[in-house]
């Protein structure tokens, strides 16, 4: 059990719903809501007077100043806040250029409030939260063994390479030709390491990879 409050940020234009999420943070054990912003320029102003949160909860569409340009500008100006993104739009490739910014976790909005809290402290505690099936428990073996017997005893050449192809926003086509290899090998490579590193998705692969130094 988490003892240290842990501090929260929340921006989405959407005033209704934000509303109701910073009551249901709020009704979390040791969370706390310490700013709300409707977008990214706003969200600037609020950290001007406010103290910075740990995580902050960030929406994708907005109209001024969207969370992938937020997600950005973080990075370069509070890379400390840890990013969680909440939207109602399904991940893509184009989400794994984010995870170099600060952003620990994606979440679909919907989600019960479970596993909203379980994020929070997932990312305090573990660094990074998985919305599939990968486990804190998957991390620490893998972290474990790519520490004790070096990366090579678990993954080869071709999917080191794989994986730093797959962490960019290359199509699996473009993977295939970079490779020199058929589309058809590529989705055969992309099933083994999904079972090797217990994830069920390109996003959950990237950040896998990160988290245990496989990828820069």
């Amino acid at each position: 059990m988490h003892t240290k409050t842990i501090t929260i940020g929340i921006v989405d234009d959407h005033t209704i719903f934000r509303k109701g999420l910073c009551r249901t943070v709020n009704s979390f054990e040791n969370c706390t809501v310490v700013l709300e912003a409707s977008n990214g320029k706003e969200l600037q102003q609020q950290l001007i007077d406010n103290p910075l949160p740990e995580i902050l909860l960030l929406d994708l569409r907005m109209k001024e100043m969207d969370g992938f340009e937020t997600a950005k500008w973080l990075y370069k100006q509070h890379p400390q806040i840890s990013i969680i993104i909440l939207s109602m739009f399904a991940f893509d490739l184009t989400l794994t250029s984010l995870l170099n910014k600060g952003v620990k976790s994606f979440l679909q909005k919907g989600i019960d409030e479970k596993e909203l809290q379980r994020a929070f402290y997932d990312v305090i505690e573990y660094g990074f939260h998985f919305s599939d099936s990968i486990t804190p428990r998957h991390l620490a073996e893998l972290h474990h063994n790519t520490k004790r017997n070096g990366r090579h005893s678990m993954l080869n050449e071709k999917e080191e390479r794989f994986l730093q192809l797959a962490s960019s926003e290359l199509t699996y086509k473009e993977i295939a030709d970079i490779l020199g290899i058929s589309e058809r090998s590529v989705d055969k490579l992309r099933n083994s390491l999904f079972e090797k590193l217990h994830v069920r998705s390109r996003v959950g692969m990237t950040m896998m990879s990160i988290k245990n130094g496989i990828v820069a």
